[in-house]
């Protein structure tokens, strides 16, 4: 057989792949389209290790801690029988800390930089990113939708176009402004000194300085709630914190517009990092005497926890698992803080906690127990009991001093910091 036969009756034969999807390249850079595919990437890792992790959790009222402490413990209290409750004594193991999201830009060929996904927890980001040179972290925090945040500005304006703008001062009076709005809106006090987290890489040409606002106790339902409430602050103040951000295409007229950017709302950038190819670093101000990853954590957006929220609504759950179990008395053993949507578990102790909806009665020994979702201001009950496996009560309303938001309104949502 001829060589050029034989050539082409083996590549005849070579089994054939299916053509890869072509995914189209975004408008700002040839490699977007591989950030997308990875952006994907990250979030499938993220939902198959947290929120999984989270729906067995609550399912099975075990912890899945955000990694910062253990499940509150309870009295081992005996029953209205006498009998201890032997769950009660030992607190439920932890399972490993929360997963996050985070985009860090990276070198590519020629030099350019392209962003990719990692998701990973708290601590384990911190380990990676204190032992990388500052020059070389480029890492932003993904702000996640329909997830607790606390309030957070990017502040920029070019130098040279406004020569005569102190961005310190501008930077104090919109503190100000958002001072009055917190107690117009919610009654809430801030302080600037003890809430507020500074942070600046301003250069010779660009005054670049970000802010997060962190109340103790309380945040924002998600991002979009938090949008909501810059927009409020920006039409109190008029044009008082407007500046030129450029000049016009046509008329070379100045174009003047507030020096807060209302368009970051998905990634921000992480104290101690530079944007890539830049070698303005965000520093930490006033911050001198906190430990490193204290201050690492403080400036986060999404560091927000339930502990304290949670263990202020004990009392509530405890007056209406009991009123609800006939007044047979009811108390709340554990905690379970499953996922990093406002969602917390409550196993129950005492005679009431055997007490089901589903079969209008109490089980003989197995145990009912509440899901809590402070974000969206309801609790249902569930149960232990096999033949209850896939029962869910209806939602039912939690108090609105409980809540994270107030008829649609960027109310603060009353979450602890560590």
């Amino acid at each position: 057989m001829p060589v050029r036969a034989a050539l082409a009756s083996l590549k005849e034969n070579v089994p054939r792949k299916s053509p890869v999807p072509r995914v189209p390249a975004a408008a700002w850079g040839p490699d977007a389209a591989g950030s997308h595919q990875r952006f994907r990437e990250a979030l499938r890792t993220l939902k198959t290790a947290a929120e999984g992790a989270a729906s067995q959790a609550c399912e099975a009222g075990q912890s899945q801690s955000s990694g910062e402490s253990p499940p509150a413990k309870a009295d081992a209290r005996p029953g209205a029988d006498g009998e201890p409750e032997p769950e009660a004594v030992a607190p439920v193991p932890l399972r490993q800390p929360a997963v996050h999201v985070f985009c860090v830009e990276r070198s590519g060929r020629g030099g350019a930089f392209y962003r990719s996904f990692a998701a990973a927890s708290y601590p384990a980001v911190w380990q990676q990113y204190h032992q990388t040179p500052a020059l070389q972290r480029h890492w932003y925090e993904v702000i996640r939708e329909g997830h607790p945040c606390h309030l957070y500005f990017d502040l920029e304006f070019p130098i040279e176009l406004n020569p005569g703008v102190d961005g310190q001062a501008l930077t104090q009076r919109l503190l100000v402004l958002v001072q009055k709005c917190l107690w117009n809106k919610f009654q809430l006090r801030m302080d600037a000194r003890q809430h507020v987290v500074l942070l600046d890489s301003t250069s010779a040409t660009k005054f670049s300085s970000h802010l997060v606002v962190k109340l103790p106790g309380h945040a924002f339902q998600d991002n979009a709630a938090a949008g909501r409430f810059v927009r409020s602050v920006l039409l109190a103040s008029g044009t008082e914190l407007t500046v030129v951000q450029g000049l016009d295409a046509r008329t070379g007229q100045p174009v003047r517009s507030p020096f807060v950017d209302t368009a970051v709302n998905r990634h921000f950038r992480m104290a101690g990092s530079c944007k890539g190819g830049k070698t303005a670093v965000l520093q930490t101000l006033h911050g001198q005497g906190v430990p490193p990853e204290t201050a690492f954590m403080q400036a986060l957006v999404g560091h927000v926890q339930l502990k304290v929220l949670a263990k202020e609504a004990i009392p509530f759950m405890e007056r209406m698992a009991t009123a609800r179990a006939g007044q047979l008395t009811t108390r709340v053993r554990t905690l379970a803080f499953c996922g990093q949507q406002g969602h917390v578990a409550y196993g129950l102790a005492g005679p009431g906690c055997h007490y089901c909806e589903n079969i209008g009665r109490c089980h003989t020994s197995n145990h009912a127990f509440y899901v809590v979702n402070f974000v969206s201001g309801h609790f249902a009950q569930k149960c232990y009991d096999p033949d209850c496996s896939g029962y869910r009560s209806a939602w039912m309303p939690l108090p609105p001093g409980l809540c994270c938001s107030n008829g649609g309104e960027p109310r603060g949502a009353r979450v602890s910091e560590a």
